[in-house]
């Protein structure tokens, strides 16, 4: 059986559509992220071939590829920040509710009590939202970075 094939389409009629306005070195990020946002509606068992439509004399091949490095280099950094943040929200809050043990000022008591499941939930809650996102689109990337890209001249 054929394996199937997801196609992205990039059109490049100007340099503006390429880079970005002040750094014509780095990629625009608003094609960066159409590139991205179209692979991930690809299934995990589709090929991914980017076909590049480039009237421009730039390498718009090595320019995709150096932004999606960088794009997965970023989206590493954010987890690993992310990850740190929950480390710190999860030990503010078991701090916090142990702390209610040795206070016994009822009102206090139980404001610092609420405020720890607090700090508890909302590291459970980066967990489940940010951490799944960023790990989607890690994939994505890396599955764009082995995929076939080919450059037309219009």
């Amino acid at each position: 059986m054929k394996k199937k094939c997801k196609n992205i389409q990039v059109d490049i009629t100007n340099i503006e559509n390429l880079v970005e306005t002040y750094n014509i070195y780095q990629i625009n990020k608003d094609l960066l992220n159409y590139i991205i946002e179209k692979a991930s509606s690809a299934e995990d068992d589709q090929e991914i071939n980017i076909i590049i439509q480039n009237s421009t004399e730039v390498d718009a091949k090595k320019l995709i590829l150096e932004g999606l490095e960088e794009a997965l280099i970023k989206g590493k950094i954010r987890h690993n920040h992310i990850n740190r943040m929950q480390l710190i929200y999860f030990l503010l809050g078991i701090i916090s509710i142990f702390l209610t043990l040795f206070i016994h000022i009822d009102v206090i008591d139980e404001i610092i009590l609420i405020g720890g499941w607090v700090f508890v939930w909302s590291a459970i809650e980066l967990e489940i939202t940010s951490d799944f996102n960023e790990l989607r689109r890690r994939k994505i990337i890396k599955r764009l970075l082995n995929s076939n890209i080919k450059e037309k001249d219009l």
